[in-house]
């Protein structure tokens, strides 16, 4: 039951996303990318750097961007970053557009995350195939 954004087990610490001195009352958000809105697990501010310690799926200086197999708009207001989820039988790797989510699909394969065979077959394990359709 910790206040003034603090956290611990004795409330001794700053809370998540917050900094400075949980003492004084003084934990403050990270700016990161920016106080009203921060996507760190903690950070430090130092005159002239801060230094920013990001959630999972942001990375950059102030968790400005999408990691890796992430996509999103953090930097945008209400924006944010949500994990690709690409296909792993449809889409050549765990990578999508950093922005519009779009997994990089094998050929005969379509959708966003890769999921679904163009033409009249189905996705399985072994690619696009008509045996489901088709019953054979």
């Amino acid at each position: 039951n910790c206040t003034a954004n603090t956290g611990g087990p004795h409330c001794e610490r700053c809370g998540e996303g917050y900094y400075g001195d949980p003492i004084k009352g003084s934990c403050q958000p990270c700016p990161c990318p920016f106080p009203g809105r921060n996507f760190a697990l903690s950070c430090h501010v130092a005159p002239h750097r801060i230094t920013c310690r990001c959630r999972e799926g942001y990375t950059g200086q102030f968790c400005d961007s999408c990691s890796y197999g992430w996509f999103g708009y953090p930097k945008r207001p209400g924006g944010f970053c949500r994990p690709c989820k690409c296909n792993r039988h449809g889409s050549v790797s765990d990578e999508c557009d950093e922005e519009t989510g779009q997994c990089n699909c094998k050929p005969g394969i379509a959708s966003r995350d890769c999921s679904e065979c163009t033409g009249r077959t189905v996705l399985t394990d072994r690619g696009c195939s008509c045996e489901s359709v088709y019953g054979v």
